[in-house]
This record gives structure tokens, sequence and C-alpha cells, in this order.
């Protein structure tokens, strides 16, 4: 559980920070994927 509660709070941050910038919120998605995937590894 802690780990989902970390990579939701990141993602809403990166998400706060687009907005807040005057970016779409879709230019997160790449970088969002990215720290999804490393915090909690690649499937297998």
């Amino acid at each position: 559980m802690p780990l989902s509660v970390i990579l939701l709070g990141g993602l809403r941050e990166l998400t706060a920070l687009a907005v807040e910038d005057g970016r779409p919120v879709r230019d997160v998605a790449e970088p969002a994927i990215d720290a999804s995937i490393a915090l909690l590894g690649p499937r297998s």
C-alpha cells in the first residue's frame, strides 16, 4: 500500500505542475509511465 500512495502522490504533483504551467495534462503521460515503471518495476 505505501508504494501506491507514493505513486499516486507523485502523479498528482506531476499533473499539477503541468496544469500550473499551462501545459496539457497529456504532456505528462510519458514521464508518468516512466516513473511508474521505475517505482513498481517492469511487467514480467
